[in-house]
């Protein structure tokens, strides 16, 4: 191969890895700063000098705020920028086809992991769409989305062990949402977990018995 295709090819690969560096650091410190400050409170040219870049180098890849917050709670959910779902994830799969009696401790795991990356940030949002129409529909959105999820995980539970899917589906997506882990690590002072255990019994509880 041609020593200058090489060196092309070389500078176009570290560009590229470069880029991706910049924008998972403007990510992680737009999540930062909307935790910290306030979605409502927090500018792109906040987030572009605390991420170290120029205001223009936040709009190449995002076009306004709200883009990033969208951004900033996806690879929050998934614990990374993977374009993948959560429903799609491999811990979210091993899940749902796991034997109904293994599901409560496997859905704890997961869900305390998810809330340790996420649930300050969700709150952060919540409280944002209090007063920004743009972020209540995303949070409603993504209810829906972590309903049928929900759903998902509770029909699994169901096949084996006849619980009622209606139920089930209610009872994990309430216990198994951002705001109860909020509650009780942020403001009640547990562990994550705590919060893992204490869920993975309360499902087996209400479900299993």
């Amino acid at each position: 191969m041609n020593t200058n295709v090489k060196k092309r090819r070389y500078l176009s690969a570290a560009r590229a890895q470069q880029a991706h560096q910049t924008r998972g650091r403007i990510l992680n410190t737009a999540a930062r700063l909307f935790v910290e400050r306030g979605y409502a409170a927090t500018s792109v040219a906040d987030i572009a000098a605390e991420a170290g870049v120029a205001s223009r180098t936040v709009y190449l890849d995002f076009p306004n705020k709200r883009a990033l917050l969208d951004e900033a709670i996806g690879v929050a959910l998934g614990g990374d920028d993977a374009a993948v779902r959560v429903r799609d994830r491999d811990w979210f799969r091993q899940t749902v086809e796991a034997a109904g009696p293994e599901i409560p401790a496997l859905f704890a795991r997961f869900t305390a992991k998810l809330h340790v990356r996420s649930a300050a940030l969700l709150e952060a949002a919540e409280a944002a769409a209090a007063a920004d129409p743009d972020v209540a529909e995303r949070r409603d959105r993504g209810r829906q989305y972590r309903r049928a999820d929900m759903r998902r995980v509770a029909t699994a539970i169901a096949a084996s062990t006849g619980a009622d899917v209606a139920f089930a589906t209610d009872l994990l997506y309430t216990l198994g949402s951002s705001a109860v882990y909020a509650q009780l690590v942020f403001q009640c002072g547990w562990t994550p977990e705590r919060y893992e255990r204490w869920l993975a019994t309360t499902i087996e509880t209400a479900l299993l018995r």
